[in-house]
């Protein structure tokens, strides 16, 4: 296993305990401190780990490739240093690998509850379950919160790319390498770990916006692929176009239909995504109750506004990288 840190003080701890009381005994576990400043190191140094640190800031990309060039064992397990297993998370892991031979890789999802109880930290997590607990168990992608892959393949296609100095989506970028070289790779829905990260409502938009849909766009667009699974599953890719689409058709109704019947405009659109997103608000419902559930409601609905923002600016950005690119082929 291994297991990068920076400046994980609060929920290191608990990782590595819950790393050692797993039923399955035949591990070792590497941690990689990139170059944390706080006591982090002190609290991974009591445990009976494989400790290596690097020389600055570099990334969580950087680090699991240390930790996977030190590693022994023939599967390569990556989980977040925010992120507790359960009993039976290695065993369920290892026995993906042990009855199908021809998997590379495979990964897990968060219970569906976090460790901390605040509206922003539940949200994130519950939609992240539900994501997970409810795509297609053939994947093209790959989450490194829990996700595994066959050393031997992880070398062949050169690990994770080192471009990515933050935390961001260089796990997806991993599983979109393994899916065009053929490597099969399955969502192992039982293999559930519990998130310990503590999100606001800034920081959680934040991190949607610029650590998942901005280079998200970014690599889909780069790489020209679109798997309609997991977040970009056909529900989701409609509902945030009849969102965006709300007003400007509102406003049509208002302008060529009698005033009367341009109030139904607004209230077909409203049921269509309520209906197309029944599902996930009926889960988040059941899971943390009524009124919860209601404000789930604002929040995903807000989530999917500012992704498709996020999207856009992703778009905007690859089109400036294409445009600085043609201009310095040009130069030469």
């Amino acid at each position: 296993m291994i297991v990068p840190y920076h400046d994980a003080v609060e929920t290191i701890d608990a990782v590595l305990a819950s790393l050692s009381a797993g039923d399955y005994p035949d591990f070792e576990i590497i941690c990689v401190n990139d170059y944390s400043t706080d006591d982090s190191a002190s609290i991974v140094c009591g445990f009976d780990v494989r400790h290596a640190s690097l020389l600055k800031p570099s990334g969580a990309a950087i680090a699991r490739n240390l930790g996977a060039s030190m590693a022994t064992g023939e599967i390569l397990l990556f989980i977040d240093a925010d992120v507790e297993v359960t009993q039976r998370t290695l065993s369920i892991v290892a026995g993906a690998f042990e009855s199908d031979p021809v998997l590379s890789a495979c990964f897990g999802s968060y219970t569906p509850l976090p460790v901390p109880r605040n509206f922003a930290s539940v949200y994130k997590n519950l939609v992240h379950h539900y994501t997970h607990q409810n795509s297609e168990i053939k994947a093209h992608t790959f989450w490194c919160g829990c996700g595994a892959v066959k050393r031997d393949v992880f070398e062949k296609i050169d690990g994770f790319d080192e471009s990515y100095t933050a935390a961001s989506v260089e796990d997806i970028e991993l599983g979109y390498r393994l899916s065009a070289e053929g490597y099969r790779i399955r969502l192992i829905k039982s293999a559930q770990v519990r998130h310990a990260k503590r999100y606001s409502f800034l920081s959680l938009i934040r991190s949607d916006i610029f650590h998942r849909a901005v280079p998200w766009t970014m690599l889909m667009a780069r790489k020209n692929v679109f798997y309609a699974d997991l977040n970009l599953r056909p529900e989701n890719v409609v509902s945030a176009l009849i969102l965006m689409l709300f007003l400007p058709l509102s406003i049509a109704a208002t302008h060529f239909f009698m005033l009367e019947m341009a109030y139904f405009v607004p209230v077909i659109v409203i049921a269509g995504y309520l209906f197309l997103n029944r599902k996930i608000f009926a889960f988040a419902r059941r899971s943390t109750g009524f009124f919860f559930g209601l404000k789930f409601i604002a929040m995903y609905t807000a989530t999917y506004l500012y992704s498709v923002i996020g999207f856009m600016l992703g778009i905007l950005l690859y089109i400036g990288e294409k445009i600085r690119g043609s201009v310095s082929r040009t130069e030469k």
